[in-house]
């Protein structure tokens, strides 16, 4: 095969990639997705593109292997005092650009289902009421849609996370670029830019 076709060939594998990737990011993706705090695994999730013809994530109720929890238990334990700092650093912009990365993923999202009841509570009693203060707001207008109903308690006392909850939604990717492209921007690049975070 000579050099020239092999240049057709990548070419043409290049185009049908981005043709492809165009076609998922634009088509109708449908997810669903369930949690429960009381049974095991919490969380269940699918995902199928093309309006929902071609599953292409849907996990299982299979438990990882001991070893693969070892694994990711020892990295886990290395990297969790560099996280920590990462989060001190990065989560008062996180909190108070976190409604407005929630509103624009919501605007972009039909909702065919949801539902959710959740109890929770941070350490600091003060996190939870901002954290509730600016969930309600979304939580109310969500809620408000046929199909949905959110509930949120939060716990001034304790620090828990409990509750169970469904949802199930459509949504073209394409249109969830630019409220995380507006949520990172002003999290992680402008601090940078303004030189208060080094």
């Amino acid at each position: 095969m000579t050099l020239g076709a092999i240049l057709w060939v990548i070419a043409g594998l290049l185009i049908i990639a981005s043709v492809v990737a165009v076609g998922v990011l634009c088509s109708p993706c449908r997810v669903s997705a369930e949690f429960d705090t009381d049974t095991k695994p919490v969380f269940r999730f699918k995902m199928a593109v093309f309006g929902g013809l071609l599953p292409v994530v849907s996990t299982t109720d299979k438990r990882p292997k001991d070893s693969a929890r070892k694994r990711k238990r020892r990295a886990a334990s290395r990297s969790r005092k560099s996280t920590g700092q990462n989060i001190a650093v990065y989560a008062p912009r996180m909190l108070r650009n976190g409604p407005r990365l929630i509103s624009g993923i919501v605007a972009g999202v039909t909702f065919e289902a949801l539902d959710a009841d959740i109890s929770f509570g941070l350490p600091d009693p003060a996190d939870t009421g901002m954290i509730y203060g600016a969930l309600t707001p979304v939580a109310r207008l969500v809620g408000s849609a046929e199909h949905s109903h959110i509930s949120l308690h939060p716990d001034f006392n304790d620090s828990t996370f409990n509750g169970r909850g469904r949802i199930a939604a459509r949504f073209t990717p394409a249109s969830l670029i630019p409220p995380l492209l507006s949520f990172g921007w002003m999290v992680f690049v402008s601090p940078r830019l303004s030189g208060r975070i080094r």
